[in-house]
């Protein structure tokens, strides 16, 4: 069978926290390797065929594990981790696509507890999750499972009382920029000193908001490159915000251990479900 790709974007009360929601289901035919790049998402995956297997890059003597059935994947701030796809295997998965602060307001768990890190969804939320997994395995329609998914984390919100914070702004402020903004005025605006300002958005992202701004200017690069591929990296490093092309270089080397040049090749060859993903980033934020 060949692959089926499938996005649904949540309801309008969830869009300040989620990004989308995709459907992938394919028999893989021969071994495929998938390069989980530095992202501005966390993902909740629920399997319902047989799992993939995760590689640590980090730790090379210590072979390929199989991921849990239900897994977290938390905020990567740089390629730690390869998701290997067995040959002549069945997968088919859901998953939901977080924004940076999405999963600590509806599950209310410090993203800092996550980034970097892949979980069991057992383990970080326990058996509701288990029971939500086993009621969106019962459904056959992606329109369905979207439905199930509204619910559920909507109630979680009214739950807990979720209210936009400051640092919610300050995510969206520079999620929706591809320049580098000024993070002392982006503290002022949210009524913080940058100290203080910093420590939050540490404790409620998972990560520091400078951090947050250069994992979303190598995303910009990528963008660019994918909607123009004969536009050269000078040229893109000015849009994005990188002081020249040597910054570009150091950046994207210190973030996914790969040049410019082969990083685009490498996504679009070996990475293809990555790639597609990227395109998915794109249609949601109509870009």
């Amino acid at each position: 069978m060949g692959p089926i790709y499938q996005l649904a974007k949540p309801e309008r009360l969830l869009e300040d926290h989620i990004y989308f929601y995709t459907h992938f289901k394919s028999f893989v035919p021969e071994d495929e390797c998938i390069y989980l790049m530095p992202s501005t998402d966390i993902k909740l995956s629920f399997n319902f065929a047989d799992c993939g297997f995760i590689r640590d890059i980090r730790e090379k003597d210590i072979e390929p594990v199989k991921t849990p059935v239900h897994v977290t994947l938390g905020l990567q701030t740089k390629r730690n981790y390869d998701l290997i796809l067995k040959k002549n295997t069945l997968y088919d998965s859901l998953v939901v696509f977080f924004k940076p602060h999405g999963f600590y307001d509806i599950f209310n768990i410090p993203p800092a507890n996550l980034t970097d890190h892949y979980f069991s969804i057992e383990g970080k939320v326990g058996k509701e999750l288990a029971e939500l997994a086993d009621k969106l395995s019962k459904l056959s329609l992606l329109c369905d499972q979207a439905a199930l998914l509204n619910n559920y984390f909507i109630k979680k919100i009214e739950q807990i009382q979720i209210r936009k914070s400051a640092i919610t702004f300050a995510s969206q402020s520079i999620l929706s920029s591809a320049k580098t903004l000024n993070l002392k005025k982006l503290a002022s605006d949210c009524n913080l000193s940058p100290r203080h300002f910093e420590r939050v958005f540490k404790e409620f992202v998972g990560i520091s908001a400078m951090k947050l701004q250069s994992i979303n200017r190598f995303e910009t690069c990528l963008k660019l490159k994918e909607r123009i591929p004969q536009k050269k990296w000078t040229n893109i490093a000015f849009e994005a915000g990188y002081t020249d092309q040597m910054h570009l270089v150091r950046e994207f080397k210190k973030l996914s251990s790969l040049t410019p040049s082969s990083i685009h090749w490498k996504s679009g060859i070996d990475g293809m479900h990555w790639h597609f993903l990227r395109k998915l980033v794109d249609v949601n934020n109509n870009v």
